[in-house]
């Protein structure tokens, strides 16, 4: 038995996730509150606390992109939530990308030398074959 360090409620250890970092080996906090967590009110509340986005803004910036990435311009996958893009250094907002454009992007740094230094990578071996 444990208690559980979100709602207070002493349940079964079978009712905490494993950790291999917790002294007893299950999480503080019971599934049932975990995965709370990640529902649509921790995720808007993440926005807002990190982008100052208010759910009615995620949604009209999601329209105005046609429920698409802004950068590969393919439709956002259901039941996936695209994710806010801002800029590492001023913070400020720049749009909604799928997961592969968000994580390009992270991959690259944000620089564009590199990503120009990418496409042209990629010009340069396009079509051709190396062994």
């Amino acid at each position: 038995m444990k208690t559980c360090k979100s709602c207070g409620v002493i349940k079964p250890l079978a009712e905490f996730n494993k950790s291999h970092k917790a002294k007893d080996g299950y999480q503080n906090w019971c599934r049932d509150c975990h995965k709370s967590r990640y529902t649509r009110i921790g995720r808007d509340t993440h926005r807002f606390k990190n982008y100052g986005i208010t759910p009615e803004q995620f949604e009209k910036m999601r329209m105005a992109q046609n429920n698409q990435c802004d950068i590969c311009k393919l439709p956002f996958v259901p039941h996936k939530v695209p994710f806010v893009d801002h800029d590492h250094i001023t913070g400020a907002v720049r749009g909604l990308l799928c997961t592969h454009c968000n994580r390009g992007l992270g991959g690259f740094k944000d620089t564009i030398s590199i990503l120009e230094s990418a496409q042209e990578y990629i010009k340069r071996y396009s079509g051709t074959f190396v062994v």
